[in-house]
């Protein structure tokens, strides 16, 4: 029983993997490069690590199916590899993108810029992709980032065994998102009672309960000025709003 999981940079893939890795009796698809595998790439070939982590996820793809941010391929690209013909169940996790945004300008991985920009400027600027994002090498806008890669998780559907999970639905009832992962794969609980991951990120001390009523109560949206709001809401898919169950903020 397999499970790859997709989701864009502060998403909470990484909570949803220790989620799952706790609850239910499947293998989980590696979705990042080894540090080890990657330094020794990096020094072998007198590259850098990010180009390590490249060559890492093109050389094993056809056994993990990529970067776990990664735009997912398309079912017919997917469906040619040996792995997609097992029992394998696609798990994407998507966040509310105006809380997204708001993640992602304080957490812009792999950006060299960091924070240097205030948030409405950040909004309208250009996002380089990684090689191995499986992406446009610019895309127009973060906003823009959030329809691409959400976009082609929905698409997974069409062909696949997938869920599309919300973010804000796994952290209203963690168990429920067990219950819906184990239902559509096919997959048993590891244990009789739930084990609750109260630790979201390695890198951020507040526990389960801050993030689930910052999220849910939309605690964020204090931090989002009118500008903001409407620069987002020119470049939002609203379909992709619908699928996800997303309202579009007004004023």
């Amino acid at each position: 029983m397999l499970i790859k999981i997709y989701g864009e940079r502060n998403s909470g893939t990484r909570y949803l993997q220790k989620l799952i890795k706790s609850n239910l009796d499947v293998n989980l698809l590696r979705g990042v490069a080894p540090p080890k595998i990657v330094r020794l790439i990096a020094e072998g070939q007198k590259i850098s690590k990010e180009a390590a982590r490249g060559i890492y996820f093109a050389k094993t793809f056809d056994h993990f199916l990529g970067w776990k941010h990664a735009q997912a391929k398309s079912v017919s690209q997917l469906q040619k590899f040996a792995i997609c013909k097992q029992n394998i169940t696609f798990v994407s996790i998507t966040k509310n993108p105006y809380a997204w945004l708001l993640s992602l300008y304080k957490r812009p991985y792999h950006q060299s810029w960091r924070r240097s920009l205030d948030f409405e400027t950040f909004l309208t600027t250009p996002w380089p992709t990684l090689p191995r994002e499986n992406a446009d090498p610019i895309i127009s806008n973060p906003v823009a980032l959030w329809n691409h890669k959400n976009r082609s998780y929905t698409r997974l559907k069409n062909g696949l065994k997938a869920l599309n999970l919300t973010y804000e639905a796994v952290l209203k009832d963690p168990f429920k998102t067990l219950e819906d992962i184990c239902n559509i794969s096919g997959c048993k609980q590891l244990n009789n009672t739930f084990v609750k991951i109260d630790r979201l990120s390695s890198k951020q001390n507040q526990g389960f309960d801050f993030f689930q009523q910052y999220y849910l109560r939309e605690q964020w949206r204090k931090s989002l000025s009118q500008t903001a709001i409407a620069i987002i809401n020119e470049s939002l898919d609203e379909q992709l709003l619908d699928h996800f169950g997303y309202r579009k903020l007004s004023f």
